[in-house]
């Protein structure tokens, strides 16, 4: 058995060690400790001096830039989509101030905005599977081109397609359907001409907001991604196409339809003016039947589009001469005129 003494000795020990801490603490240390202190308080403030002049450079050079970019964009841009007539397919959480800096790029090259088709959040949420079933049920027969077999998402997408590209004025009682329930698959602005191009603009994920989600709100983003990435597909099979939006995560639907290999030109950072003429230029390249990725996020080919793709073929248009070719050597030559291989040099 512990004895008083035990106790004791305990209690002196545990006295004598705080009189030290006190007394070390009040005399030889306390200037050390301070001093270590006020170093670090210091460190601190011109560290965070220095970022906020960092901060504030940054923001000048980015804000010139875009300046520099708005200043190129006729030039890089103008006359690309002269006569083609564009329809844009806004997907859940973009911004509305993305979509019209989008827009205004793509009419300053020239095309005609046939209107704007909204993607509601009723096409991706749990909760409306049921519904989303029975609807996509109710009108297929109005759905154009859509097999006897296909799924839920392939008839909505096929219905999202036939309004944007054949316009409203063909499939009023299609858009009628999508647009007037109680809980609307679409909003669609205008869109009662047909589209030669079909733009869709996709959000961002940023997949730290995944952190502290539980598991239904990280499988619920999950589906969404999956079942947004399977609309643009269908739309890209069914005429040419652009995707634009973030591809900097594995949930932007950019960055899946690249790494999936779909074929649809593609123009990432829509936020900055420099993704916005990509748009553009995406938008031409997808009416020559070419595919490009434009950018600066995961999968891009260039960042900027080439600035000698030519303005898109109009229907009657004569073929252009191959590479290496030239308009003489596809024309006879004038009267009395030498061909080249009678020319001489002197």
């Amino acid at each position: 058995m512990v004895d008083f003494r035990y106790h004791l000795v305990s209690l002196i020990s545990v006295f004598f060690a705080l009189a030290i801490g006190i007394i070390l603490g009040a005399g030889p240390l306390q200037n050390s400790i301070g001093n270590v202190l006020q170093g670090q308080v210091a460190d601190l403030r011109v560290t965070n001096e220095q970022l906020k002049a960092d901060k504030s450079s940054l923001a000048h050079v980015t804000n010139s830039q875009s300046q520099a970019f708005n200043e190129l964009a006729p030039s890089l841009v103008n006359g690309k989509l002269d006569g083609r007539r564009v329809a844009l397919v806004v997907l859940p959480g973009v911004p509305q101030a993305q979509v019209s800096d989008v827009r205004a790029k793509l009419e300053l090259a020239g095309a005609t905005m046939t209107g704007q088709a909204t993607v509601t959040d009723a096409w991706t949420l749990a909760s409306q599977t049921s519904f989303r079933s029975t609807f996509a049920d109710q009108i297929r027969t109005y759905v154009p081109g859509v097999a006897n077999n296909a799924d839920t998402n392939t008839i909505l997408a096929g219905a999202l397609n036939a309004i944007t590209r054949e316009g409203v004025t063909k499939h009023g009682t299609l858009a009628g359907l999508m647009t007037g329930t109680d809980t609307p698959m679409l909003a669609v602005d205008a869109m009662k001409d047909p589209a030669d191009v079909v733009i869709a603009l996709a959000a961002d994920i940023d997949p730290s907001k995944n952190a502290t989600k539980d598991a239904d709100a990280v499988a619920q983003q999950q589906y969404t991604s999956e079942t947004l990435t399977a609309l643009v597909s269908e739309i890209a099979a069914r005429g040419p196409a652009v995707a634009v939006g973030a591809a900097n995560s594995d949930g932007d639907v950019v960055r899946a339809l690249r790494d999936g290999g779909v074929r649809i030109s593609t123009a990432d950072s829509p936020e900055l003016v420099i993704g916005q003429i990509n748009v553009a230029i995406a938008a031409a390249s997808a009416l020559n039947n070419a595919v490009i990725h434009l950018g600066i996020d995961s999968g891009a080919q260039s960042v900027l589009g080439t600035l000698e793709l030519s303005p898109v073929a109009t229907e009657g248009a004569t073929e252009a001469p191959a590479d290496g070719a030239t308009a003489a050597a596809t024309e006879p030559p004038a009267d009395g005129e030498a061909t080249p291989s009678e020319e001489t040099t002197e």
